[in-house]
């Protein structure tokens, strides 16, 4: 029914929900980061480190959780970790963080909080998954890929959000299920090269799905460039950045 699709399309992926929240308030530590002294930044963002990798973190824990004060809002899968995530990331670039890490501390890094991410300290709200996830950038952007490989990614940027999405819809689970249950079931194929027979077709046929997708969204390029602008220019006369 239209109400079962809008629910599983709209309703259903968490993490559409809370991107749209992060990209509402990005723009405050966007401005944080731009107006303010190296000094002030501290006093304004550590604070959603506290809330994300500290409290809600702990919160998130199985043994700690029923001893923590909670409040909605709180836990891995919320706006709020993904705006603490995109301060670690404004942070990285801001400082240029990448020029202090040289291959031996990324692995260092790498390894240290791969331990914990893997004895079940990864969650989205993990310092350790966000640590996990930011060596292993690092260490992408040391490696010299052929030119192929970044046309390649160039072209397939676009549709990684829809990637997650689409995977992460019931279709995308099913997917997932019959497919593994097909390789380990039927054929006795391991466990890890089930992930592995199991991901690619699944992203390759996700990244299909998104192609009309980006077929409108490049057809309607120039109107939705000029409703942008415009809807810039009414947010601008509303609240003046001066």
């Amino acid at each position: 029914t239209a109400r079962n699709f809008y629910t599983q399309i709209f309703l259903y992926p968490w993490f559409l929900n809370a991107y749209f929240l992060m990209m509402l308030l990005a723009p405050l530590v966007d401005a944080a980061l731009e107006k303010l002294p190296p000094r002030l930044l501290a006093s304004v963002l550590l604070p959603f480190a506290f809330l994300t990798f500290g409290w809600s973190f702990l919160n998130s824990n199985s043994i700690l959780a029923g001893l923590l004060p909670s409040t909605p809002g709180l836990g891995p899968y919320t706006g709020l970790t993904l705006l603490s995530v995109y301060v670690v990331a404004r942070l990285c670039r801001r400082f240029d963080v990448g020029r202090f890490l040289t291959w031996p501390r990324l692995m260092l890094i790498f390894v240290l909080c791969a331990i914990p991410a893997g004895l079940g300290f990864g969650a989205y709200s993990s310092p350790f998954a966000v640590g996990l996830a930011a060596s292993f950038f690092y260490m992408t952007q040391k490696i010299r890929w052929p030119q192929w490989v970044g046309k390649t990614a160039l072209w397939l940027g676009p549709s990684m959000f829809s990637v997650y999405l689409i995977h992460t819809t019931p279709f995308g689970f099913d997917f997932i299920t019959r497919a593994e249950n097909y390789f380990v079931g039927t054929y006795g194929v391991p466990l890890l090269l089930t992930y592995l027979f199991t991901a690619i077709p699944l992203f390759v046929l996700c990244v299909l799905l998104d192609l009309p997708r980006r077929a409108l969204v490049w057809a309607c390029a120039p109107l939705t460039r000029r409703f942008l602008s415009s809807l810039d220019s009414l947010y601008l006369r509303i609240a003046p950045d001066k």
